[in-house]
């Protein structure tokens, strides 16, 4: 299922996102997976018209400038806006999609009057602040007028160095080739060759810019302060937008992803049966696109166990990995590869015997014990809501013995009402349980012709593994087939 969940992921623009989609469990539930896939159709309805980009939240860090990151969330808020404004032109809900508390807007809006572009503050970000900067002006220009007088006066003296104002530890200066007599020094060049020199007609003025410099710095943090504490008590609200912006993204990605896989909304409840119609494996079906084959079998409430049969390498192990992740998916609201006709059985639990972990067998377990451990398990489990998927059923022990124990094991899962699934090859179980009560015996056919699987599954067939004629078409050498039993090509081909 992890691989299903990363190709949806490719669609994902925000980590938001992301986290939604791994935060979906798999529901027993059928009206909760009813719903999920509600929604879904009310969020395709809305993706069909439009395509959109979403921002990623950042949350704002302690070496980030204060000011600036008011600047990106008021763009993030921007962009959201935007969204809700483009949903609304789609004739939808906005407030279904994309909901922004009127607390978050009202924030919206101070951010607006309070920063530019460059996280600088307005003069309109308070009164006060204005009446500050408007003194600062003043005051600016009074220096200004006086400043270009002495620079006037040095000029004549020989002793300017250029015609600039600078701004040196908070005075404002001239810039000077020598030192004159009684001259306020405030800073010297690097070289050591100009000195910056404030005039007198300005101390008083400097002194005074100074004072309103240092009240404009007092409002500029009682308003970021402000702001502050403003933006953490809009936790819930921010909570709350962001998950509907990772539920948009998710379902945007899952909306690209059904369409890459042709997927469909099935019927699908506790009724034990399986309708598999134009049904396909989801991972082959982005593979192979066109030239994957479909499943077209129904597995009804009459029969318990399925018996899968057919040649090596003719679709077997696929299906019933097929059937695990369609349930899952299923289970999870996600479209399936398959008519919306067909009807999935959905368990509370799966149990699959035949897939063992190679780790596992590495630690000393053999697969035979791990496969009758899987078995017990499933039979321990609550009787009835539940599946059972075995794959080369008792393929890995000798035929006779474990032939016996299979039709043993099939029959025990079928007086139990345990809904099962068995790709096998032993002869014995095929021969056994053709006929009984409550199993259904299904094949996977070979083409004779080109000697290849078909993929394709029939029910009341039972297969051969066609094991002699698949190891001709693999090429091996035919000195081998030369040194077959004289009755074993024979029975390989029994239809």
């Amino acid at each position: 299922m992890d691989r299903i969940l990363n190709l949806i992921s490719q669609g994902l623009q925000t980590e938001e996102g992301r986290n939604y989609l791994y935060s979906l469990s798999e529901e027993n539930d059928i009206e909760k997976i009813k719903k999920r896939y509600d929604e879904f159709q009310k969020y395709s309805n809305l993706l069909r018209k439009k395509d959109f980009s979403f921002p990623e939240f950042k949350k704002f860090e302690g070496n980030t400038s204060l000011s600036q990151y008011f600047v990106w969330f008021r763009n993030y808020l921007k962009n959201l806006i935007e969204i809700r404004r483009e949903i609304e032109n789609l004739e939808e809900d906005p407030d279904y999609y994309l909901s922004i508390d009127y607390k978050l807007l009202s924030f919206y809006q101070k951010l607006e009057n309070i920063f530019d572009d460059k996280g600088h503050i307005k003069d309109t970000a308070s009164q006060k602040l204005s009446q500050i900067r408007d003194k600062k002006r003043e005051i600016y220009r009074e220096i200004e007028k006086k400043i270009k007088f002495s620079i006037r006066k040095y000029k004549e003296e020989g002793i300017l160095r250029d015609e600039e104002i600078y701004y040196k530890e908070e005075r404002f200066t001239v810039c000077l080739k020598t030192l004159p007599k009684n001259a306020i020094l405030v800073a010297y060049s690097r070289s050591g060759e100009s000195y910056f020199v404030e005039p007198d007609n300005i101390v008083n003025l400097n002194t005074k810019f100074r004072h309103y410099d240092s009240l404009e710095k007092e409002e500029e943090r009682r308003i970021l302060n402000e702001m502050f504490i403003t933006f953490n008590g809009l936790k819930e609200e921010i909570d709350e937008v962001i998950h509907y912006v990772s539920k948009l993204d998710y379902m945007g990605a899952l909306f690209k992803f059904t369409n890459t896989i042709s997927g469909h909304i099935p019927k699908f409840g506790k009724e034990k049966r399986f309708i598999f119609k134009d049904t396909y494996h989801p991972l082959l079906k982005i593979k192979l696109r066109e030239k994957c084959v479909p499943y077209n079998i129904e597995f009804d409430e009459k029969n318990e166990v399925l018996l899968v049969t057919g040649p090596n390498g003719g679709g077997k192990t696929s299906f019933l990995e097929s059937i695990y992740l369609l349930i899952c998916m299923i289970k999870r609201g996600i479209p399936v590869p398959a008519s919306s006709q067909s009807y999935f059985y959905i368990p509370d639990k799966i149990y699959m015997a035949g897939f063992e972990e190679r780790s596992k067998i590495e630690e000393g377990f053999s697969s035979f014990t791990l496969y009758l451990e899987e078995i017990k398990k499933s039979l321990s489990y609550r009787e009835g809501d539940k599946l059972v998927l075995l794959d080369e059923f008792m393929g890995n022990t000798d035929p006779e013995e474990g032939g016996n124990l299979g039709v043993a094991i099939l029959r025990e899962f079928r007086d139990r009402e345990i809904k099962t699934i068995c790709a096998t090859h032993n002869d014995r179980i095929k021969s056994y349980l053709r006929d009984e009560r409550g199993i259904l015996i299904s094949a996977f056919t070979l083409d004779f012709e080109k000697l290849i699987p078909t993929y394709r599954i029939e029910i009341m067939k039972v297969s051969p593994s066609y094991a002699i004629l698949v190891a001709k078409k693999c090429g091996l050498p035919e000195s081998i087939f030369e040194k077959l039993p004289e009755s074993a090509e024979i029975l390989d081909q029994i239809t």
